[in-house]
């Protein structure tokens, strides 16, 4: 299992269920890892996406009522229990396996991570969502940093970011 993240300085992942940066290039980064593999979200996450679930992906939506989602899931769209997630994803075995929020869905499957993608935003905005996956706790996991790409400057935005990429050793 991996898991895909964007945190700034402040360990912040979002604000009012949505980003508080705008970086075009890092949602292209996002789609490149996330294209054609299957994607753990929280229903929170899930409610944020403006069109529902993502195309090309197999989108797995974690939420204690699936039933209130029945209409809306199709082949590529599937709202489970926790306990019900191996089974959805049964069928899928050879795709990798990618969390990408939010905050307690990250916690409940850290354990589990064997690679980790990382976008650092070096702004300082405040928010109400939190990056459980810190660098603290996966050196603690025996994880170890494998790719660490220069900072860049969105051409739009103007925004700085960078991409590390941890993997368990």
């Amino acid at each position: 299992m991996e898991a895909i993240v964007a945190v700034n300085k402040k360990n912040v992942i979002g604000r009012e269920n949505k980003l508080i940066w705008n970086i075009p290039e890092d949602l292209k980064h996002f789609r490149r890892k996330t294209e054609n593999e299957i994607i753990i979200m929280g229903r929170k996450t899930y409610e944020s996406l403006p069109r529902g679930g993502l195309k090309n992906r197999i989108n797995i939506v974690l939420t204690g009522n699936p039933e209130r989602y029945k209409e809306e899931e199709h082949s590529d769209l599937y709202f489970t229990k926790l306990e019900n997630l191996e089974e959805k994803m049964e069928k899928y075995k050879e795709k990798k396996r990618i969390v990408i929020g939010g905050s307690e869905i990250y916690e409940l499957f850290i354990e589990r991570y064997e690679k980790v993608y990382l976008t650092k935003v070096y702004n300082e905005e405040e928010g109400d969502a939190y990056n459980p996956i810190t660098e603290e706790r996966l050196l603690e996991r025996g994880f170890k940093i494998k790719e660490r790409e220069p900072i860049e400057k969105s051409k739009k935005t103007g925004e700085r970011y960078e991409y590390i990429t941890y993997e368990k050793i």
